[in-house]
C-alpha cells in the first residue's frame, strides 16, 4: 500500500514538473478573448474570404394589377375605384454573396473582389368578391370584357452584382476599426412580371412587362467594427455608387379571343441609375496567432433608383391610332438578412 502511494505522489510530481517545463519553454499563442492588444491583426498581411448567406425580399411601388370591390355598385352611378387595391408581392427568398480579398498590413490598404447573387419570386392571385353587386377590376388594360373572375400574377427579380474595392483602413484605438472604399461596380436587374386575367366565360386575357438595366459604376462607402467586449462587436457599413447603363422596358398583351398581339411597346435608353446600401448588425470575431475568423448576422437595405417603372398606353383604334404613354415609377428596394463568414488564411 505503502509502494503504491509512493509511486502515485512520484508519478504526480514528474506529470506537475513535465507541465511547468513546458510552460516556460513553449511561446505563448496570441487570442483574443484573453487579449485585446491585437484584436484585428492589423500587422499581419493576409489572405481572406466572405462567404455570405442572404435572405432578402423585395419591394417597389406601381405594382397594382386589380382592385377587389368592397362596396356595392349602384345602378345609373358614375363611379370610379372603390375596394381594395391587390399588389403584386416578393416572396423571402434566399441568395448568397462571395468575395476574396488581400490585406497589405505594412501599408494599410485592402483589396476585394466580391459578387452578389439574389432571385427572389412572387406569386398572388385575386378573386371577385362573392357579392353579385361588387367585381374585381383589372388596372392594366383589357381586351375581354371586365367580369373578371380571377386576376393573377407572378413577378421575378434576377439581381447580379460585381464589386472590386480598394479600402483605406485605420485603427483609431485597438476597438475601433473603419474603413474608407472606393471602387468600381458592374450590376444586373431584371424585373419579369406577367398578369392573367379571366372572365365568366373564361376568356383570359395575358399582360407581359419586362424591366432590365446593365450597368456599371463607381461605388464609395465606409464601414466600421466597434469592440464590445467578450469578442462581439458592433459592425456596419453603408455605400452609394452612381452607375450609366442600358435600360430597357416591354409590355405585350393577348387574349384569348383571338391571335392579334394587341400590344407591343418597347422603350429603351441609356441613363443613370443611383444605388444606395446600408447593413448593420453583431458580429463575433476572434483573433489567433496563426489566423482570425469573423461571424456576422445583420439587417441589410438596398435601394436602387430609377429603374423601376410600370410603361402601358390607353388604348388606340384604326380610327384614332393615337395612344397615351401612361409612366409609373419609383424607388425599388431589397432588404432582410445577412449571415456572413469570414476567414483568414
Amino acid at each position: 500500500m505503502k509502494k503504491s502511494i509512493l509511486s502515485f505522489l512520484v508519478f504526480t510530481c514528474s506529470l506537475v514538473n513535465l507541465f511547468s517545463i513546458d510552460s516556460f519553454t513553449k511561446e505563448k499563442k496570441y487570442n483574443s478573448s484573453i487579449d485585446d492588444s491585437n484584436l484585428f491583426k492589423k500587422d499581419d498581411s493576409v489572405y481572406y474570404t466572405n462567404i455570405e448567406f442572404l435572405y432578402w425580399t423585395a419591394e417597389a411601388s406601381s405594382l397594382d394589377y386589380a382592385i377587389r370591390q368592397t362596396k356595392d355598385d349602384s345602378i345609373g352611378s358614375n363611379l370610379y375605384s372603390r375596394g381594395e387595391y391587390q399588389l403584386a408581392k416578393y416572396d423571402w427568398d434566399p441568395g448568397f454573396r462571395i468575395s476574396l480579398g488581400w490585406f497589405n498590413a505594412p501599408k494599410f490598404w485592402r483589396v476585394l473582389l466580391g459578387y452578389t447573387y439574389q432571385r427572389i419570386n412572387g406569386d398572388d392571385t385575386s378573386t371577385k368578391p362573392s357579392s353579385a353587386n361588387q367585381y374585381l377590376l383589372g388596372t392594366w388594360p383589357q381586351i375581354i370584357s371586365n367580369n373578371l373572375t380571377t386576376a393573377k400574377s407572378n413577378i421575378k427579380l434576377d439581381y447580379d452584382l460585381i464589386d472590386l474595392l480598394l479600402s483605406r483602413i485605420f485603427n483609431p484605438n485597438e476597438h475601433l476599426r473603419i474603413r474608407f472604399i472606393g471602387g468600381l461596380t458592374a450590376a444586373k436587374l431584371r424585373q419579369t412580371w406577367s398578369v392573367k386575367y379571366q372572365n365568366d366565360s373564361s376568356q383570359t386575357n395575358d399582360i407581359y412587362n419586362k424591366w432590365k438595366f446593365y450597368g456599371v459604376g463607381l461605388k464609395i462607402g465606409s464601414d466600421i467594427d466597434w469592440f464590445w467586449g467578450h469578442d462581439f462587436y458592433l459592425t456596419a457599413n453603408g455605400f452609394a455608387s452612381s452607375n450609366i447603363g442600358r435600360y430597357h422596358n416591354v409590355w405585350r398583351m393577348n387574349a384569348s379571343i383571338d391571335s392579334l398581339e394587341r400590344a407591343d411597346a418597347i422603350y429603351k435608353n441609356y441613363r443613370l441609375a443611383f444605388h444606395t446600401l446600408f447593413l448593420l448588425g453583431p458580429s463575433y470575431q476572434r483573433s489567433f496567432e496563426n489566423n482570425r475568423f469573423e461571424m456576422f448576422l445583420g439587417y441589410e437595405l438596398n435601394s436602387w433608383f430609377n429603374v423601376h417603372e410600370k410603361i402601358v398606353s390607353t388604348r388606340s383604334t384604326s380610327d384614332d391610332p393615337s395612344s397615351i404613354p401612361i409612366n409609373n415609377s419609383g424607388v425599388f428596394s431589397m432588404h432582410g438578412l445577412s449571415a456572413r463568414l469570414t476567414l483568414d488564411f
